[in-house]
């Protein structure tokens, strides 16, 4: 599971209180596949729950962006967004809805 050691590195590495951080953060603990992705409401009533302020773009057009450049792999699919398992979590990502 590379990219799920990954994301737990890079969350080691970002300032909590962050929008990235509480992101990341609900992602590991609660979207691992694909079929455990989580909707945009989900995400941000979690980080407003954190008293976090999120933005949908500014995470699309960054750190979404960012981290597929990277080590780990944000996927989104019709269900929401997840971090990456693997191939099959490819695939799934990758099939038309």
């Amino acid at each position: 599971m590379p990219f799920i050691n990954a994301a737990r590195r890079e969350l080691a590495n970002l300032n909590p209180g962050t929008s990235n951080h509480s992101i990341l953060d609900y992602l590991i603990n609660n979207a691992l596949a694909a079929a455990s992705a989580k909707s945009w409401d989900a995400i941000e009533a979690h980080c407003n729950r954190s008293q976090v302020v999120v933005d949908i773009q500014a995470f699309q057009q960054g750190f979404l962006a960012e981290t597929r450049d990277g080590d780990i792999f944000i996927g989104a699919c019709s269900k929401g967004y997840f971090i990456s398992k693997g191939q099959l979590d490819e695939a799934i990502r990758l099939k038309p809805d």
